[in-house]
C-alpha cells in the first residue's frame, strides 16, 4: 500500500485517476513467455531465478494496488493470456 500512499502524496492533488487497466495474465504463461523471450534474445534477466523474485515482488507490492482500486470499481481488467491481436483489438 506504500505505492498508493506515495502516489496520493506526491500526484493526487494534480491527477485524479479515473481508471487503472490491468492486464491479467497466469503464472504459469509468464513464464513460459518469458522463457521464450530468453531463448531468443539471450536475455539474462529473463531466468528463472529472476521471474520467481518478480513475481514475489508483484505479489507484494503491486496485487494489492489492483486489489485496492478494483474495489473502488476503478480496475479495467484485460486478458492478456490471449494473442497480441487479441488483447488490442
Amino acid at each position: 500500500m506504500e505505492n498508493i500512499e506515495l502516489w496520493n502524496k506526491n500526484c493526487g492533488k494534480e491527477y485524479n485517476l479515473v481508471k487503472m487497466i490491468y492486464f491479467h495474465c497466469s503464472q504459469d504463461i509468464l513464464e513460459k513467455r518469458l522463457e521464450g523471450r530468453s531463448g531468443k534474445t539471450g536475455r539474462s534477466d529473463d531466468s528463472k531465478e529472476v521471474v520467481a523474485k518478480r513475481m514475489a515482488t508483484y505479489k507484494k507490492e503491486t496485487a494489492p494496488v489492483v486489489q485496492y482500486y478494483d474495489s473502488r470499481k476503478l480496475c479495467i481488467h484485460i486478458n492478456s493470456e490471449r494473442s497480441v491481436e487479441a488483447v488490442y483489438r
